[in-house]
């Protein structure tokens, strides 16, 4: 979700410095917030190996690791330009997907030892 609100804060810069607002993106820039997008959304795939060999989640969550690729792919054109109404849908898409498999998967393997 913070990637979905620095994607979004990254996209209305322009009109935030002119309305008065100062948000994270005020103060890091675009470019460093784009690289801040970049390194939180990577971290959370990582975090997700964190938590299952720690046992804070089941294994199944490590299955999200194969909508890496094709969510990078997709965010490259966010990364490029940061637009509203052009690609900030696209990042909306892609954390989405995470936003939805996590808790799925979670319940899965979850439910999964109690049916085995």
């Amino acid at each position: 979700m913070f990637n979905n609100l620095l994607a979004n804060n990254t996209c209305d810069l322009e009109e935030d410095i002119v309305n008065g607002r100062k948000t994270l993106v005020y103060y890091l820039g675009k470019a460093r917030s784009v690289t801040v997008t970049k390194i939180t959304f990577l971290f959370s795939f990582v975090w997700l190996f964190v938590l299952a060999f720690l046992g804070l989640a089941p294994w199944t969550v490590l299955l999200l690791v194969v909508l890496l690729p094709k969510s990078w792919k997709n965010l490259q054109a966010y990364f490029h330009v940061q637009d509203k109404q052009k690609t900030f849908p696209i990042v909306l898409k892609a954390l989405g997907g995470i936003m939805i498999w996590y808790p799925v998967l979670y319940c899965v393997g979850s439910f999964l030892p109690a049916l085995f």
